[in-house]
């Protein structure tokens, strides 16, 4: 068959290349049952079931019935008032509209709006990020923005905005509250939440001024290491057993195996300077700072420094944060007010 055959070439031919790379590697015939092909959005979706009791606690700030619950529940949501927040439900209707917390500017100021976007899990894992900002940032708009599909919520997920429609769905977000329409932001996202980023960069870049990202999974997102450390692997570690439960709940298994797919989430390169063989993955006119956990049991940190350098380097800042696992800044008090400090920041430049 003509698909045999073009796929044996193909196969000769990297086998070729690989040999050019590593001097007097043998590679035999046949196949090695013990390696398999990581196929996340053509595998077999590995879920766990999840008793009620188990939605109960982490339900919500969207209906009046789930206010309620969540009320009951956690303390996030209080937190999240007695800092000024207000809760914005997404409308429910055939396609998903985020939902989203705003803390409106308590101080008069130009400066620009922040935005925060959490990971998998739950807004309620940035409680004490949140509440930070709110404290040290009172001539800033605020809003945080809501991932129901990845909030281990019910109902589970049934459709999924496309990245254009969730990009037109922040704008208009910010325009609602704006006193400009258009107006630009300055955006920080943990973990999942940096592919919002990347749709930012990609469909709407006029909108944003400046990045934070803290372990971000968007980052060198064609090699394998996180679809393999936050799905495949077996575990070894309390870490491990912990984002394998969160990787396994139905509505964030069914988002990843079947609604994230790498090649749009991953960091674009933006230009290419071949003079200087630099790469750049951010406009001119967007500052990033970019904070990598050194022990990240799903990021490759250590790739990612390597590859982007650590230090600053022109308008991006590249931080490794020695001896914490992912999304352990929000438990180390000096990361945590260094990185809220940095969101905060502005540079004449930049406004």
């Amino acid at each position: 068959m003509a698909w045999k055959k073009e796929l044996e070439e193909t196969v000769g031919v990297l086998c070729e290349q690989a040999q050019k790379y590593v001097p007097g590697l043998v590679i035999r015939d046949g196949r090695n049952p013990n390696v398999e092909c990581i196929k996340l959005t053509l595998d077999p979706i590995r879920s766990e079931h999840r008793p009620l009791a188990f939605y109960a606690v982490c339900l919500g700030s969207g209906d009046r019935l789930i206010q309620v619950v969540y009320l009951l529940q956690s303390g996030a949501s209080l937190s999240f008032r007695h800092h000024g927040y207000t809760y914005y439900p997404g409308r429910h209707s055939s396609r998903p509209v985020l939902g989203y917390w705003y803390r409106r500017q308590t101080v008069p100021s130009s400066d620009p709006p922040l935005v925060i976007i959490h990971g998998i899990g739950s807004v309620i894992t940035l409680t004490g990020f949140i509440s930070l900002i709110a404290k040290i940032a009172p001539t800033r708009d605020i809003f945080v923005l809501e991932m129901r599909h990845i909030s281990m919520r019910l109902p589970r997920p049934t459709s999924f905005a496309s990245p254009e429609e969730s990009v037109a769905h922040i704008c208009n977000i910010i325009d609602r509250h704006a006193r400009t329409k258009g107006a630009k932001a300055v955006f920080f996202s943990h973990s999942f939440g940096s592919i919002y980023t990347v749709w930012m960069l990609q469909y709407a870049p006029q909108r944003v001024v400046k990045l934070v990202l803290c372990d971000p999974i968007s980052m060198l997102l064609q090699y394998p290491d996180v679809a393999y450390n936050f799905v495949y692997r077996r575990t070894r570690s309390a870490a491990h057993t912990f984002f394998r439960w969160i990787a396994r709940e139905p509505g964030v298994a069914l988002t990843l195996a079947r609604h994230f797919h790498w090649f749009e989430n991953v960091f674009p390169i933006l230009s290419y300077e071949a003079e200087s063989l630099a790469l750049r993955y951010f406009l001119p006119h967007v500052s990033a700072s970019i904070y990598l956990s050194k022990r990240d049991c799903i990021v490759p940190s250590a790739r990612i420094a390597e590859f982007l350098g650590e230090g600053r380097q022109g308008n991006m800042n590249v931080e490794v944060m020695e001896g914490l696992d992912h999304g352990a800044f929000l438990l180390d008090d000096y990361w945590l007010h260094r990185i809220a400090n940095d969101f905060i920041t502005i540079s004449n430049t930049q406004t």
